[in-house]
């Protein structure tokens, strides 16, 4: 977002200066948004977006049994969402968050595909946050069946992306963050070889 929205302002200014309006997103393997929200303040940190996302809150519509999705090291560990060792402490560990963000890197480039097909979702300067949304809803739309019909948009200026690390203990439930860990520990011994 460009200028700063007519409607709590501050609330939409982050740690890097300016004014943003969150999205977070899950995609299949081809980069299409299978599940995504829009429209929290830039300030407000991914693990809270994420606690209140559909997805989080309805999970047994989007996983079955074993499924799982892959998250980076902003969300908690759980189950149903696994994310790197935040401190590697052995090879293993660390060819784990090699492949685990190998995988990952299609949420990455499907942002990157949205951001370039969508140039205007940079810097948009609408002042109205409803219209943003909409924008921002339509634009994924677009995308998703833009993708679907096969025009694979180029990326050619992608965004790095800096995830910040979250310190989140006492806050997230013990035991889906203790199943998470055993779950990834399992991953780790069925995937990873010394």
């Amino acid at each position: 977002m460009g200028e700063a929205p007519s409607q709590d302002a501050t609330a939409y200014f982050t740690r890097k200066k300016r004014y943003a309006i969150q999205c977070q997103g899950i995609v299949d393997y081809r980069g299409i948004f299978i599940n995504y929200i829009i429209g929290w303040p830039g300030s407000v940190h991914d693990a809270r977006v994420y606690s209140n996302s559909d997805f989080f809150l309805n999970k047994e519509k989007y996983i079955e049994e074993d499924d799982y999705v892959l998250g980076d090291s902003a969300y908690p560990i759980s189950p149903f969402l696994i994310s790197p060792f935040k401190n590697p402490s052995n090879y293993q560990q660390r060819q784990f968050n090699f492949i685990h963000s190998k995988h990952r890197v299609v949420v990455k480039n499907a942002f990157g595909r949205l951001k370039a097909r969508f140039k205007a979702l940079k810097e948009i300067t609408v002042k109205d946050l409803k219209l943003a949304i909409k924008l921002e809803d339509c634009a994924i739309l677009l995308h998703n069946f833009l993708e679907s019909c096969g025009e694979i948009w180029e990326i050619t200026d992608q965004e790095s992306y800096d995830y910040e690390q979250y310190d989140w203990e006492g806050e997230s439930d013990e035991i889906l963050k203790l199943e998470g860990e055993l779950k990834r520990e399992r991953m780790l011994n069925q995937f990873v070889t010394e």
